[in-house]
């Protein structure tokens, strides 16, 4: 069977475990839909997009047309899309100088994408924690680093240890975090029976304990679960009760959250639905933006460049390859001022995508070299084997390819888990 043929199979592939992901298959598995599905308008500058299964080899010096297997680059939406209880809430209980400083570096580590670092410092503050409470607020932060390393053994481990003692001593609070956060390792096993049987108790003590900020965060994990169960009008539910508690209690940052949550659903309803009103793509965006002034209100540049990556794929999807670009860079800016490498490294393959669209190939090259880099110190081989699939595409369309060849064989001997 001729390797291109392979290479057709396991970009396919690695598009159907995307879309399986939970932080991928919001956003990406519509917008594989629409590609397959729906009539795309042309992307302004940007040449013809071929719709066979495979790239056309170039013939008499010609570029060769884009295939539409090209895996999307991998998300990093774990905390806006879910808005899962990352941290603890009320930050370390009655915890005393030496332990907190360590306790507020390791935070800012976290925020910063340095994960496994933040979860040696919070190692230390366990040593030094004097009560249970503080135990169990940093099993959950320890939990946290490793579920966004994507150690989910660790993590939930981590979480069922603040669980069990949770239970012991009757920290309601604590308890409900452990529960949210097991319940998201679940979901990102795409286990999502199990998760929705966790979520289900952090709302039933939430609600028993009028704990308004949990409440949230269980309704939204819900309402996440709904959706990647297919269930839209439910998760709409769920997440539009979220909205309304949120504004009820001040919570302008859950606010926002929410709002890019139910932006998420319309943007789902629209791909499943098979009318053509493709004006309707206006309707996320409304959510998406009310999310952003809200994120710059109050300074949350994070948060902020997670929903510009997001418009920029929906104009993106629109055939608006320019805003998509604008949005990709301005969120490119910021996640590089605070130092987010993983946000930075799917910004960096969102822009090489749209390059290679364009046929841009010099540009390609240049954002695929830099998330590479970028993207293998965080994410290791998941993030090698996306990347080498990209590399084969791109010298593919160069007509290179003997280093197609080379990328694409590595592909096979490093599958993704």
């Amino acid at each position: 069977m001729d390797w291109w043929i392979w290479l057709g199979i396991v970009a396919a592939v690695v598009g159907i475990l995307s879309a399986i992901d939970h932080w991928l298959r919001p956003i990406f598995r519509p917008f594989f839909l629409h590609l397959f599905k729906r009539d795309r308008k042309p992307p302004e500058s940007a040449s013809s997009i071929d719709k066979s299964p495979l790239p056309p080899k170039p013939i008499n010096g010609e570029k060769s047309l884009i295939s539409l297997h090209i895996p999307m680059p991998n998300a990093d939406f774990k905390r806006m899309e879910v808005t899962v209880t990352v941290e603890y809430l009320d930050g370390l209980p009655e915890a005393e100088l030496p332990i907190r400083e360590i306790f507020e570096q390791a935070r800012t580590l976290q925020h910063s994408g340095e994960y496994l670092q933040a979860a040696g410092l919070f190692q230390k503050c366990l040593i030094l924690a004097r009560f249970p409470e503080q135990k169990i607020a940093l099993y959950n932060e320890i939990g946290n680093c490793y579920l966004f390393l994507f150690q989910y053994n660790q993590a939930r481990a981590n979480y069922n240890k603040a669980i069990k003692l949770a239970n012991k001593v009757n920290d309601q609070e604590g308890l409900g975090t452990a529960l949210l956060n097991c319940g998201v390792v679940h979901m990102k096993q795409n286990r999502l029976d199990e998760a929705l049987t966790y979520f289900e108790h952090a709302l039933k003590i939430s609600r028993e304990n009028n704990d308004k900020m949990r409440e949230v965060r269980a309704l939204n994990n819900l309402g996440t679960i709904y959706k990647n169960k297919g269930e839209l009008d439910k998760a709409l539910h769920s997440y539009e009760i979220a909205l309304e508690i949120t504004k009820d209690i001040g919570d302008k940052e859950v606010e926002g959250c929410s709002l890019v949550n139910i932006g998420s659903i319309y943007y789902r309803k629209l791909f499943d639905d098979t009318s053509e009103q493709k004006e309707e793509l206006e309707k996320p965006i409304e959510y998406y933006e009310q999310a952003l002034n809200i994120f710059r209100e109050i300074g949350n540049r994070e948060y902020e460049a997670h929903v510009l990556a997001v418009k920029g794929l929906i104009h993106f999807v629109k055939g608006e390859n320019l805003k998509a670009l604008d949005c990709y860079n301005s969120a490119l800016i910021i996640n590089r001022k605070i130092r987010h490498k993983g946000e930075e490294s799917w910004v960096l393959d969102s822009i090489a995508l749209l390059y290679m669209l364009d046929e841009e190939m010099e540009k390609t090259r240049e954002y695929l070299e830099q998330s590479a880099k970028i993207g293998t110190e965080l994410m290791g081989e998941e993030f090698k084997s996306r990347h080498l699939i990209f590399m084969a595409l791109y010298y593919r369309m160069i007509g290179d390819d003997k280093k197609a060849s080379e990328y694409f064989k590595q592909t096979l001997k490093k599958p993704r888990t």
